[in-house]
Parts: C-alpha cells; structure tokens; sequence
C-alpha cells in the first residue's frame, strides 16, 4: 500500500514545472572530406577544396613517413598502411584544439572506419590496428596509442574495439559493429564532456567523460572518465599493418573526418519516456496524458509496448525514479516530500 501512495505522490507532483535543456552551437569546426582530386601521399593536397568549417584549411604532419599514407583514391578517403616489422602510416592535424565548445556541449570527433580497407572478410591479425588519438600534447603526436599521452581508440582487423588513457589499457575487446570488420565502413561518434566548466581541453582540473558510438547507435560502445581533463588537444590518426601475413602491408581507411561542438548524446535510460535522459516530472505527465489508452502500442507512454498505458508503464518510471543525468540541476520539490508523507499518514490511519 504505501508503495501505491508513493506512486499517487509523484502523480500529484506532475504539475510542477517541467525542466529545459541546454541549447547547443552545431558548430562545425574543421570537416575534411579527403577528396584531393588525384591520388598522392601529400595528405596536404587540395586541402582548400576539401575541407570547410571554422578552423579550415588546417594541415597535417605525416611524422616523416608520406609513403605509408594517401589521399584521393577511389574511394576518396584517408588510407592509412601498415607493414609487418612495425612500419605504419602516422598523421596528425596541425593544430592543438583547445577551444572551448561551451557548457552542455561536447567536442565531438565523427569519422567513417574502414578497418579492412579491400579485405572481403575478417583480418583475424588482431595487431593490425587503426586508432585515432586526441587530448594528446605536442610531444606524443604520432605516437602509438601505447605512448600517446591522451586518449586513443583503436580499431582491429577483427573488428574488436580498444581505449587506452595515458598508454593505459582502459576499455578492451568490445565489438562496435555489427557485422564485424569486412570491408565496410562504419560511422564512428566520440564525446569528450567537461560538465563543470565546459572545456576538457583547458587544464582545469576537472574530470572528463568520454563515450563513443558507432553507426548510429545511441548506446556507446566505449565510456570512460578522464580523471583531471586534458592539458592539450592533438589529433591524430595511426594505421599499422603489424602481423599480417608474410610481409604483406595491410591498409586502413578513414573518412569524413569532422570536429564540431554539439548537444550530447542522450543514452536511453528505463523509465525515461519523454528521451531526456532522465526520469522525472515530463515522463508522469506522459503517462497521466495517456492514461489508460488502449490500441497504441509505440506511445511513448506505453512503455511495455503492450498496447495499453497502465499500471505497468507507471511501474517502469516510478521503480526508476531519478534514474539518469537531469538536464538542468534540479532539487527535490518540498511538495513532493508533504504528498509521501500524506500518503504514509493514510496508510497508517486505515491500518488502525
């Protein structure tokens, strides 16, 4: 019973005023498509008809290595080799990007993978890699994600997925596609969150979060939290074709590189009906809309899908009751706290 009570409270509750959420920039800071017109190993080639956004023409530094990186191919893309013996193609952009995106965005880095570049099925070679790395300083540019100072994910040939943190291990053997690595490419979103202050990048001291979707998917594939941020912001990409059989090189691909300041992914949360990544007020009021509406399985209030809005879907958002990050900081109402203590004194009134 004074489960049903507390239920009615938070019902009660719902006319409170719902809260906002941050408004982001969209901003796109640098997008390189790596279309330079004719294939070349200058990965600075064409880079004004290229690229676009705030921070374009930025240009990169192959680490003295040209041969083992390309522009321009067929496919217009960023291919990226490797050879057995540790050869690998090294590039990084020439910029430290330190720029705030602003409280309630992140820093998004997006890209197409192809991770077996002309491989019609699995590399099963796990050391031959593609990784990109930022949040790294100058002196770490290029380096192997082993080395690197920042953050780098890193993509096998098995299509397995790794993060390190600082040359540390930190998320290791998740797969982010769906059908595995075979010659395909695949959407690739990372976030790099400051809630504090809004920059990751500026040495502040704060903890970062990071996550990482493919294709689509608004559950990450990789979530890690940078204790003490960033110092700097290098980026840079790494192929290595390590392992692969006899003395064959083995080729990545990367493409459709952009930087921008976006609103974060929301990730789904049970009970959170309205998708704002927290389960509050706005969901109740779904419900309460809805309630007890039949033949519309897909509501958004219809939570079970089972066709009708009822006890059930109640259940899923008071069971998870706070669950999730509120979009704006938000205390208990002293409303809410006089409704479950009514519903406690009813209680006790109808057991005497």
């Amino acid at each position: 019973m004074l489960r049903t009570y507390c239920r009615l409270a938070l019902l009660l509750s719902s006319a409170l005023p719902a809260s906002t959420t941050f408004a982001g920039s969209g901003q796109v800071v640098l997008h390189d498509t790596f279309t330079s017109g004719v294939n070349s190993t200058d990965v600075n080639l064409n880079l004004a008809g290229r690229q676009s956004g705030t921070l374009a023409t930025t240009s990169y530094w192959d680490g003295g290595e040209p041969v083992f990186s390309q522009v321009g191919n067929i496919t217009d893309a960023l291919l990226m080799a490797g050879r057995s013996g540790g050869t690998s193609g090294r590039i990084s952009l020439n910029r430290n990007f330190t720029e705030s995106p602003g409280l309630g965005n992140a820093f998004v880095i997006s890209f197409d993978v192809n991770p077996t570049f002309g491989m019609a099925t699995e590399n099963q070679f796990t050391t031959s890699w593609i990784s990109l790395n930022f949040g790294g300083s100058a002196s770490t540019r290029n380096s192997f994600p082993q080395l690197n100072d920042g953050v780098s994910l890193m993509f096998r040939g098995n299509g397995d997925a790794q993060g390190w943190d600082d040359g540390t291990l930190v998320g290791d053997g998740s797969d982010p596609f769906a059908d595995g690595a075979d010659d395909v490419y695949h959407s690739i979103r990372i976030e790099i969150i400051d809630a504090v202050d809004g920059n990751p990048f500026d040495g502040s001291g704060d903890d970062v979060e990071i996550r990482a979707f493919s294709d689509g998917s608004n559950t990450p594939f990789f979530t890690h939290t940078r204790s003490n941020g960033f110092l700097s912001n290098y980026i840079s990409i790494i192929g290595e074709g390590e392992g692969g059989p006899g003395n064959d090189v083995i080729v990545h691909a990367l493409d459709e590189l952009v930087i921008s300041y976006e609103i974060p992914t929301v990730i789904p949360v049970p009970g959170d009906l309205d998708g704002d990544g927290y389960v509050g007020i706005t969901d109740l009021d779904l419900i309460l809309a809805d309630w007890g509406t039949q033949g519309s399985p897909g509501s958004p209030a219809d939570a079970d899908n089972s066709g009708t809005v009822d006890q059930a879907d109640l259940n899923l958002v008071t069971d998870n009751w706070g669950a999730g990050t509120p979009p704006e900081a938000q205390v208990p109402e002293p409303g809410i706290c006089i409704l479950f203590g009514l519903g406690a004194t009813l209680l006790h009134r109808r057991r005497r």
